[in-house]
């Protein structure tokens, strides 16, 4: 009877042994299996990124050759550029100033010359602005389109120089 139970308890214990085996080896390739998953996971988030740095880089080197090729432009043209770029600068720089005022109901004035105060104060915040956005950019906006409009009233039949040169030579 001793021996019997002894090696029923053997047979148990092999039995026991080959099973936890077993689980220990299921373990161990589902790791395997986890692991390769995350490496491909990472190499998927790793090409994801690659490529995304690859996109940006292209939109900036993109940009950049944009950026370039207006300088050289800007550089071609001088002040003609210049006074291009004003002149789609001026509405929007006037739109920002005016919009505030949008947001005004009614506006009741007594006195005299409330009304002109009021317009002046507008036209020297547009000024004020301009002549900000010329000091940052290192240009005398003020000249560059009075030398602007001088050469355009100068080429004018009955204007600018012409009339100047005239009136010189009488007066």
């Amino acid at each position: 009877m001793a021996e019997v139970e002894l090696f029923k308890r053997q047979k148990e214990a092999e039995a026991r042994k080959y099973e936890l085996a077993q689980q220990a080896e299921a373990k161990k390739i589902q790791a395997e299996a986890d692991l390769i998953a995350m490496q491909r996971e990472a190499e998927g988030i790793r090409a994801k990124g690659e490529a995304e740095a690859d996109a940006i880089r292209a939109k900036a080197e993109a940009e950049a050759i944009g950026i370039d090729k207006k300088a050289e432009a800007m550089q071609k043209y001088g002040e003609a550029a210049v006074i291009e770029m004003l002149c789609k600068m001026y509405p929007l720089v006037a739109e920002a100033i005016a919009k505030p005022l949008a947001n005004i109901d009614s506006i009741t004035m007594y006195g005299e010359g409330n009304t002109a105060r009021m317009t002046e104060d507008i036209t020297k915040s547009f000024k004020q602005t301009i002549d900000g956005i010329g000091d940052s950019l290192g240009i005398d906006l003020s000249s560059v389109i009075g030398s602007f409009a001088g050469t355009k009233l100068a080429g004018a039949p009955g204007l600018g120089l012409k009339a100047e040169t005239k009136n010189n030579a009488e007066g």
